[in-house]
């Protein structure tokens, strides 16, 4: 996309009051500026986790100020409480020796969360250590934190949504925790969960390969 304006104009002209953004920063970034230069400004942009970086903050410039940029993170600590919040500092801490020049990404702290539920589960399975194994170990946790690094989620059942979230919002200062009413230390949690109704059909499953759980290694 060259010009955004068009797409600016329309969500004007339609009265958009919140959008919700699939893509990258600099894309949202070029599109608020349209919007921005428009004098349009909607109640919410919902710019994703995949924006929650430095790198939309830069590029989107003055627009920051203007619009309402805010994020939801799943449940998982923000940035902003590394000092305050232990697991979060210690990731950062490790970024600093081994990675000094990198910087941290959203995605990164999800991976990490991922790994360190590998190595806990490979740990538990000591010399049997096989798929079966790790997988079993992983789905037995009822309430994992990642040590402190996102609210807790049971694994035993993966069909029950996550209960807790938060959200930051985009400021000329950076991203900050927006007023979401958190309940739950930074999260808020126990929200009533809406109930898609539409049939979206069924994912696939081993027995569609003719396979069970038995046959996992």
């Amino acid at each position: 996309m060259t010009n955004w304006m068009p797409i600016a104009q329309t969500i004007k002209d339609r009265g958009v009051r919140g959008l919700v953004f699939n893509g990258e920063p600099s894309q949202l970034a070029k599109l608020e500026q349209a919007l921005t230069t428009l004098g349009h400004r909607p109640d919410w942009i919902d710019a994703t986790n995949n924006n929650y970086s430095p790198a939309f903050l830069k590029d989107a410039g003055a627009s920051i100020g203007f619009q309402n940029n805010v994020a939801d993170l799943g449940g998982v600590v923000p940035f902003e409480k590394a000092e305050t919040v232990t697991a979060t500092h210690q990731v950062k801490a490790i970024f600093d020796e081994y990675a000094p020049n990198a910087r941290m990404s959203f995605p990164q702290l999800r991976a990490i969360s991922a790994w360190l539920l590998f190595a806990m589960s490979a740990a538990e399975c000591g010399d049997n250590l096989t798929r079966r194994c790790v997988y079993d170990a992983a789905s037995s946790e009822t309430s994992w934190t990642a040590g402190g690094l996102q609210g807790r989620i049971d694994l035993s059942n993966p069909l029950v949504p996550k209960s807790c979230f938060n959200v930051e919002q985009a400021t000329p200062e950076g991203w900050r925790p927006a007023d979401f009413t958190p309940d739950t230390g930074l999260f808020r949690c126990n929200i009533p969960l809406y109930k898609f109704r539409t049939d979206y059909g069924s994912p696939m499953t081993l027995a569609d390969v003719g396979k069970t759980l038995s046959d996992v290694e």
